[in-house]
């Protein structure tokens, strides 16, 4: 009963976010509020309070009409996924994962936007997977260039993100030249000729900082 209390205490609190981002739209106040209302979420979860009812909530407003609501959704999904990283197979785990990597095709750019650049996990192959089809595919040169900051490099992205070297926006391009900064001990000698290969064209870019 105590737990059955608390879901619907933090079903309440859930409701009245969403209503203020409907109505308001999706503010920074907005979602410092979400990233502490994870926090509380997570904490039930391992008392085993009714958290996955809270979490079903959560993928239905994920699913709203409302752009703005999805977005905000997004981001929450995303600090959950990054505070559940460690149950990888639980189905709250698993209910949230499905429900990002559905929002990384979403026809709103801002949703798209949420969905890349909130979610620090680096583990799951699905979101990774996720993360380059907006690094290649995405129409928004802003969502390929936050695809670029925040896709994981490892032997399965590198190649992906080396081509964005290439790409037609110039931001797009410093900001896949700028994932590699910090990470030159980790890359091979043919991944740092592509680099330059791929930098070495008509276009215009920055490649100082990998020196």
């Amino acid at each position: 009963e105590e737990g059955s209390n608390d879901a619907a205490v933090v079903t309440h609190i859930l409701d009245c976010i969403v209503g203020s981002v409907e109505t308001n739209g999706d503010s920074t106040t907005a979602r410092r509020l979400l990233e502490l209302l994870a926090a509380v979420i997570v904490v039930a979860n391992k008392k085993k309070k009714n958290a996955i009812s809270i979490v079903t909530r959560i993928v239905a407003f994920s699913e709203c009409a409302v752009e703005s609501v999805r977005s905000s959704m997004t981001f929450l999904i995303g600090k959950l996924l990054e505070r559940f990283s460690d149950d990888h197979g639980e189905a709250t785990y698993d209910a949230l994962q499905q429900a990002l990597v559905a929002r990384f095709t979403d026809k709103a750019v801002s949703v798209r936007a949420a969905a890349v650049s909130c979610c620090k996990v680096e583990h799951d192959p699905d979101i990774t997977t996720s993360k380059c089809w907006i690094l290649q595919h995405d129409p928004s040169a802003t969502n390929r260039a936050l695809a670029a900051k925040f896709v994981p490099i490892s032997l399965q992205t590198i190649d992906y993100i080396i081509h964005r070297i290439r790409d037609v926006k110039e931001s797009v391009r410093v900001a896949a030249l700028e994932a590699f900064v910090g990470h030159q001990g980790d890359l091979e000698a043919h991944h740092m000729a592509a680099i330059v290969q791929a930098g070495w064209t008509e276009r215009y870019v920055i490649i100082d900082e990998l020196n």
